[in-house]
């Protein structure tokens, strides 16, 4: 669909502008023998830990392919990813899959997040979109 507008809002200075001014960290060993330091500690804006490792792809994919551009939305989607043991990229494609098979509009955070809680539930659409983007495709081509 060409750039996505809100890229600068998810962007890695404004998401390193938000870790600072929340006291987390923007640069973490995400284990003891870790030298690069890559991961970070991401806080919502009260301070709260939110999720930490918060990767480029976590953010690519929840955010500018699902035109999401709410970083603390994000966040959570990559904290309910990590709760329920699902990988973000795949989960982010299907999830956009879904919004272009108009489940959900493009943009709908807080419908994503709604998604991703269902696959934790495991209802009928949550496993439709926790079999992958290819299995929700197919799906959603049978649903709409």
């Amino acid at each position: 669909m060409g750039r996505f507008e809100g890229a600068n809002k998810i962007s890695g200075e404004t998401m390193y502008e938000y870790i600072v001014d929340r006291k987390g960290k923007p640069t973490h060993n995400c284990h003891a023998g870790c030298v690069i330091s890559c991961s970070q500690v991401y806080n919502d804006k009260d301070g709260n830990f939110v999720t930490a490792g918060f990767e480029y792809e976590t953010i690519w994919g929840f955010g500018a392919v699902c035109m999401v551009d709410d970083l603390d939305i994000i966040a959570q989607a990559d904290r309910i990813c990590d709760d329920i043991g699902i990988d973000t990229i795949e989960t982010a494609v299907a999830i956009s899959t879904a919004m272009e098979g108009g489940i959900i509009p493009f943009g709908d955070g807080q419908g994503m997040l709604g998604l991703l809680r269902e696959i934790g539930k495991g209802s009928y659409l949550g496993r439709i979109i926790g079999n992958g983007a290819a299995f929700t495709g197919k799906a959603s081509v049978l649903i709409g």
